[in-house]
């Protein structure tokens, strides 16, 4: 679930570019805890592509 709120920052700020929007969407009171939610490297982008693949498998097979 964390690497989800990781996901959800990173791409909130890759469609809008506005860290106080991704702050305010992830509840932060601090653009700096928002900047470490924030990735936006290929690894991290792999990472979470597997992570929604199995959670989007497992969900089909319920």
């Amino acid at each position: 679930m964390h690497l989800f709120r990781h996901s959800f920052a990173t791409f909130i700020y890759d469609e809008t570019q506005d860290l106080v929007l991704t702050s305010r969407a992830l509840g932060h009171s601090s653009l700096l805890s928002t900047k470490i939610y924030i990735h936006t490297t290929q690894e991290h982008n792999k990472k979470v592509a597997l992570v929604l693949g199995g959670l989007l498998k497992n969900e089909k097979s319920d």
